[in-house]
């Protein structure tokens, strides 16, 4: 029986090719960035220590008060400095110096030196010097040269006592100058008083309320005051208060209308 041949058609031409080429077809290999993913790990690890590194943040250790007389005002100026567990690239010389002076009154200057890495602080204070003690309702109170009224940080001998309620803002310097002026004149250290509107005030020792006002020309009238009391003892005559704020107009009463 004699062959039969077939004749390829075009479709089964077409398509042969078509299951070869995709028999043969290959996948890519996948390319891992290398160089990006060290620029990330190397962002990432600096970001990590400049956050976890103690070194970075201003602990307790690091941080040194000088000029200070005691261990509560160091303490103030710690605190109110506003430095403790900051980060040292948030350190402001500037800042710490006005956050001490708004915050502790008894310190005149601040001066500050700090360091970024490994964060650390040095401030340096100077201290209000009292020269007199005010006893307010509140408690005791030093007022310095400047009339600046700020807490007593302990008991100081020889100052200068005045009792009554605190003058709004700080104390005159003519409140000042008549508180030392009347000790010097005689008056003692412990006894003086404040009223708002005759100032300075004595409990003499028949116990009359004196009158001084205010100011440094306290010798005039601590003169007049002598006379005065005198002249009226004489004539039998015992005031509950005397004013001799005004010398050549003085004022007494019989009666305590203060």
């Amino acid at each position: 029986m004699a062959k039969q041949r077939y004749h390829r058609t075009a479709a089964l031409l077409n398509a042969q090719p078509r299951l070869a080429q995709g028999a043969r077809r290959r996948t890519r290999p996948v390319r891992v960035p290398w160089r990006l993913l060290l620029v990330v790990t190397g962002i990432v690890a600096v970001v990590l220590w400049f956050w976890l590194d103690a070194r970075w943040y201003v602990g307790a250790s690091c941080l040194q008060i000088a000029g200070t007389s005691s261990p509560e005002l160091a303490r103030e100026v710690a605190l109110g400095g506003e430095v403790l567990g900051l980060h040292g690239l948030w350190l402001r010389s500037g800042d710490v110096v006005s956050n001490v002076l708004a915050t502790v009154p008894s310190v005149a200057e601040v001066d500050v030196h700090c360091r970024v890495y490994p964060a650390q602080c040095v401030i340096t204070v100077r201290e209000r010097q009292p020269v007199l003690v005010w006893m307010a309702e509140d408690g005791s109170h030093w007022v310095d040269a400047g009339g600046v009224v700020f807490g007593a940080l302990d008991e100081r001998v020889g100052l200068p006592v005045v009792t009554g309620s605190l003058p709004d803002g700080e104390i005159s310097p003519e409140v000042l100058a008549g508180a030392r002026a009347l000790v010097a004149a005689g008056v003692p250290s412990d006894e003086l008083g404040y009223n708002p509107q005759r100032g300075l005030v004595w409990s003499d020792p028949l116990g009359r309320q004196v009158a001084f006002g205010t100011g440094a020309d306290m010798a005039l009238r601590w003169r007049v005051y002598q006379a005065l009391a005198a002249g009226l003892a004489d004539r039998g005559i015992y005031p509950a208060t005397l004013d001799v704020r005004f010398p050549r107009a003085t004022v007494y009463s019989l009666e305590n209308s203060w």
